[in-house]
């Protein structure tokens, strides 16, 4: 009975130590992965908007933190930065960002 009770106790701090943790860790990933493929999803969708509207040039306002806002006028839109993976970005037309955003997104779902 007593070894029986010490197997039981094994397993539950096993269940407790490792798996639970192991658990959290991947919810975390998961959840960081859904926010990275929403912002994919989001960049897509103003592209379309953007090629579907026709516009070239874009006034814009961002927040540098602590509520201090700037306007700026992006001139050209026609290329964009995306970035790839580990800080690395790459410049290019609105037509070939979609292909990019395909790779990235597929990339996430795994």
């Amino acid at each position: 009975m007593v070894e029986v009770n010490n197997d039981i106790s094994k397993y539950e701090d096993f269940l407790e130590n490792v798996l639970q943790k192991d658990l959290s860790e991947l919810m975390k990933q998961k959840q960081d992965s859904l926010i990275k493929i929403q912002e994919i999803q989001k960049l897509r969708r103003n592209i379309s908007l953007f090629s579907e509207l026709g516009i070239n040039e874009l006034n814009t306002r961002t927040n540098l933190g602590c509520d201090l806002y700037v306007d700026t006028l992006i001139p050209n839109i026609n290329k964009i930065c995306v970035e790839l993976s580990f800080g690395f970005f790459i410049e290019l037309n609105l037509s070939e960002v979609p292909y990019v955003l395909d790779l990235k997104e597929e990339f996430e779902n795994r």
